[in-house]
């Protein structure tokens, strides 16, 4: 009975699996802020290594005029269609401010699709610290096929990172077997006419 149970869950993990809908890829959109209800251009590109969704993000802020990107690593974990991104911390940025290392942001999304496109949607928050309260807003991000033109990717490219990226990865084709031509067969030799009694009195 264990064993027959155990096997059930096993084949509804491995088909829940299996129909895992595919987020990896360059995603593009912006993020609200409620509290200075401003709009921040945002991209993510994410990849998959051993089974586990990760990858990097762009931010921008305008300071004076001035925009000022920053780049961070993230993690993400799916579950149906409710996708979840945590920050990791930048590893690079311009900003005149240094930014607090404690603050995270998270965004809790919910995933869409349709024949001719994939939109994640929803909230994000980070925690509160001690010299920072909670902040809010919505997120809208649509994947895109033009990956290569984005600036998160040319960042990522310029830093030699572009290549652990999955998604660009072209699958590797099948080796093509040349096919064996069979060996030419000689042909027959005819055999000689049986000699009759005319042909030998001549």
């Amino acid at each position: 009975m264990k064993y027959f149970i155990s096997l059930i869950i096993f084949f509804f993990f491995f088909f829940l699996f299996a129909q895992q809908t595919d987020i990896t890829g360059l995603w593009k959109g912006e993020i609200y802020v409620d509290s200075t209800k401003q709009y921040l251009p945002y991209e993510i590109a994410v990849t998959e290594e051993k089974g586990k969704l990760k990858g990097y993000s762009r931010i921008v802020f305008t300071e004076d005029g001035v925009e000022e990107a920053g780049f961070e690593n993230i993690t993400l974990t799916i579950k149906g269609n409710n996708i979840t991104i945590n920050d990791e911390g930048f590893f690079e940025h311009n900003f005149t401010k240094k930014p607090p290392k404690r603050v995270k942001k998270e965004m809790n999304l919910v995933l869409t699709t349709t024949d001719t496109e994939m939109v994640m949607q929803g909230r994000w928050q980070t925690n509160k610290t001690r010299f920072y309260l909670v902040a809010t807003g919505t997120a809208l991000l649509k994947r895109k096929k033009d990956f290569q033109e984005s600036a998160l990717f040319k960042k990522l490219d310029s830093l030699k990172l572009s290549t652990k990226l999955s998604f660009t990865k072209a699958p590797v084709a099948e080796p093509v077997l040349a096919k064996k031509e069979p060996a030419p067969q000689p042909e027959p030799i005819p055999e000689p006419e049986p000699a009759t009694l005319a042909s030998i009195d001549k």
